[in-house]
């Protein structure tokens, strides 16, 4: 790598140029430029210059690395096994499933179970709205027909060129490139 430090003279001179003045140089009759270049090998620092880091690591500056490469799978829709171990990801417990419908209630007791749901005495039908289970907690959760406690996958799923050797290839859709 070279550095090319130049300095560039312009002296303008000519007829006008100190005519008439015995003091000042008026140079040759004709305008000038003077264009001085000079070559400096930076390849040898100075005591205050350390180099490029490629040329300090002994690597050409265009030469392949190792690193992690690929598409991370996102957070969202992994089973929990899959978000445990996801670097970014978290588990959000919470409860999950789809509620017993009030109309399928049978009889009563079976009505009566479902949070929401009323037993028509007339009609001889359950009825009403029942709760999502999204909206019980940890404690009532399995109480209700057709829900369950478990947890969601969240989180910002860590993109794969932002890790490192030992961390790569534990992330789904990341493989590590030792080239």
């Amino acid at each position: 790598m070279h550095l090319l430090v130049a300095s560039l003279f312009l002296t303008a001179c000519g007829n006008e140029a100190g005519a008439g003045d015995p003091t000042t140089d008026a140079g040759p009759a004709v305008d000038a430029a003077t264009f001085d270049a000079a070559v400096v090998d930076a390849s040898s620092p100075d005591d205050d210059d350390a180099g490029t880091p490629a040329e300090d690591a002994g690597q050409p500056i265009d030469a392949d690395v190792p690193d992690c490469r690929g598409n991370a799978v996102t957070c969202y829709g992994r089973d929990v096994p899959a978000c445990e171990i996801g670097i970014g990801c978290v588990v959000i417990p919470r409860c999950l499933g789809v509620p017993a419908r009030c109309f399928e209630q049978p009889t009563p007791d079976d009505c009566s179970a479902v949070a929401g749901c009323t037993w028509n005495d007339g009609l001889g039908r359950c009825g009403g709205a029942q709760r999502q289970c999204a909206t019980f907690d940890e404690d009532t959760c399995e109480t209700q027909p057709g829900c369950f406690y478990g947890g969601v996958c969240g989180g910002q799923i860590t993109r794969c060129a932002l890790l490192d050797e030992q961390t790569c290839d534990t992330q789904i859709g990341c493989t590590w490139d030792p080239s």
